[in-house]
């Protein structure tokens, strides 16, 4: 399969230097304009970039079981919350504070807060334990044990 891509962009590629070659000559005897050409080969690598990001994303979607995905999706949608503030949430309920949330995340702490805040709007409750509470309760974040 990657072979079969690599040759892919190979043969993209050559075809966008051929058209950026033509170019060259046809424009130094003013037969074409030069916009055609990085039309062409600007709709050539949205194609190349459109293709590839769709195998990323379509890889990454599938590697987990699809009944898991599709509950945890479901339950999700019941309540509102986006993938980042669901990874937010589970952190919180791993006991983390929101600055080590932020550097797990890489997210700055303003930004943490305002996930933050959103949950408890989403969730209807006022704190943080109070969310923890309900995302266990709802099944979107595992109970934490205490060792």
């Amino acid at each position: 399969m990657l072979k079969k891509e690599i040759l892919l962009y190979g043969l993209i590629s050559f075809a966008i230097l051929s058209i950026l070659n033509a170019s060259h000559y046809t424009i130094f005897l003013g037969t074409n304009k030069t916009e055609v050409y990085i039309s062409v080969a600007a709709v050539l690598l949205l194609g190349i970039g459109i293709y590839f990001g769709y195998k990323l994303v379509g890889k990454s979607a599938s590697s987990e079981p699809e009944e898991n995905q599709l509950s945890l999706n479901r339950k999700k949608n019941s309540i509102g919350l986006s993938n980042r503030e669901l990874e937010v949430l589970e952190l919180m309920a791993k006991g983390h504070t929101n600055q080590e949330i932020g550097d797990a995340l890489f997210i700055s702490l303003p930004t943490v807060k305002t996930h933050a805040s959103n949950i408890y709007e989403k969730m209807d409750v006022k704190r943080r334990t109070q969310a923890v509470q309900k995302g266990i309760d709802l099944g979107l974040v595992e109970p934490r044990t205490l060792v």
